[in-house]
């Protein structure tokens, strides 16, 4: 700021956003001291001051406001009695916020938040209110997992990224192809169970929906504040009560045979059956880099960086498959949309350029680890899970 020291109307101008931005972050404090602990908009609240936290980081780069931001988005997302949809998104950006500010943040450091994110991914889809619902969902998660899968990786904690690559593979198609949900397995099993998981829960969504004050607006914080803090007390009670009965009956459903995995990531040992006939590649394709995880049927967990492939080459690839189409399977060529033809013989270059770039690697590195294990390799490319594009 201090190259704008002789420049009288712009330091008046950045006077002025400090001054407006630190007196909403004054506000969004004051209603979070006024809200008790245990009420359902306190994570809500909590989201409101990190983001003005982050909205002061960005315009005057202080190392306090992003560390701030930072934990006031942990804040809001451990908030059980909150709706479980604004929990996530507080998990999401805050995840977000370290994957972005990777010079700030450290691998490591950023592991907690992408936990958080698969903690609550399966609770907010599978339990959401309707198919549509679950989709948006789905598709604010997404490009999350790759980011966290980055973050393991990097951490050289080579099993977390699989059991996140695996969870979130899992949850995409299960909901792409409709199959049954968790919900609907306790369902047939335990009906009553999961008719009383699936009120209360719907409990705490209707008591997380509830307005807030505009505490951005001239004047709110003396009455909006005051006035919204009446009665909250009695509220926090309700929801702590909806929180407690939720958090019991999920810990009951996992002590049922078969269910102890209930809406959570499944471990490493539980993923071992999987690669029993040949060992299983997990693909991962970001910007930052491109990854293979291989899971051995012997347990073991390998890790091949894919350095010749990228991001950049991952999507013109993608591109090219989702914007062709066969007219009849014994056809010797796709046709594009506009009408231009696509070569069987274009189709072999791009699959011998990613065997080239993907496979083959694989192959490589089970041959030199893995030489006792069978042939049958299977390969589940993640790329990015996103519903609208797969």
């Amino acid at each position: 700021m201090s190259d704008l020291r002789l420049d009288p109307e712009a330091w008046n101008s950045i006077v002025r956003s400090l001054n407006d931005i630190t007196n909403a972050i004054l506000s969004h404090q004051k209603a979070v001291e006024l809200t008790p602990d245990g009420h359902a908009l306190k994570a809500t609240l909590f989201n409101n001051l990190a983001e003005s936290f982050h909205t002061r980081f960005q315009r005057f780069r202080e190392q306090s406001d992003f560390n701030s931001a930072i934990r006031t988005h942990q804040a809001a997302s451990s908030q059980s009695s909150g709706l479980p949809s604004i929990r996530l998104h507080a998990a999401l950006r805050w995840a977000r916020l370290c994957s972005e500010y990777t010079e700030l943040v450290s691998a490591p450091q950023s592991l907690p938040a992408y936990e958080r994110v698969l903690e609550l991914m399966p609770q907010v889809i599978w339990l959401g209110q309707n198919i549509r619902h679950r989709y948006q969902e789905l598709s604010r998660v997404g490009y999350c997992v790759n980011d966290a899968a980055v973050a393991a990786l990097a951490s050289n904690n080579i099993p977390r990224a699989l059991e996140w690559l695996e969870e979130a593979r899992s949850v995409v198609w299960s909901q792409i192809l409709q199959l049954r949900t968790p919900l609907d397995d306790l369902s047939i099993q335990y009906p009553e169970m999961a008719k009383k998981l699936e009120n209360v829960s719907r409990a705490l969504d209707n008591a997380g929906s509830s307005s807030i004050p505009d505490v951005m607006q001239p004047g709110s914080e003396s009455q909006s504040l005051k006035t919204f803090a009446l009665g909250t007390e009695d509220q926090a009670r309700m929801h702590r009560a909806l929180a407690l009965e939720y958090e019991q009956l999920i810990g009951q459903v996992r002590q049922l045979e078969g269910f102890e995995t209930f809406l959570r990531p499944r471990r490493l040992k539980e993923l071992v059956a999987a690669a029993t006939n040949g060992a299983v590649a997990v693909v991962n394709i970001h910007e930052a880099r491109c990854d293979a995880v291989i899971l051995c049927s012997s347990g073991c967990v390998v890790h091949v960086r894919l350095t010749n492939m990228s991001y950049q080459i991952a999507e013109s690839y993608e591109g090219t498959c989702f914007h062709t189409w066969v007219l009849n399977p014994s056809e010797t060529v796709v046709r594009l949309h506009t009408q231009v033809v696509f070569t069987m013989k274009e189709w072999a270059r791009i699959l011998h350029r990613l065997w080239s770039l993907v496979v083959e690697p694989i192959l490589n590195v089970l041959k030199e680890k893995a030489t006792a294990y069978s042939s049958n390799y299977t390969v589940q490319d993640i790329g990015n899970i996103d519903p609208d594009r797969t």
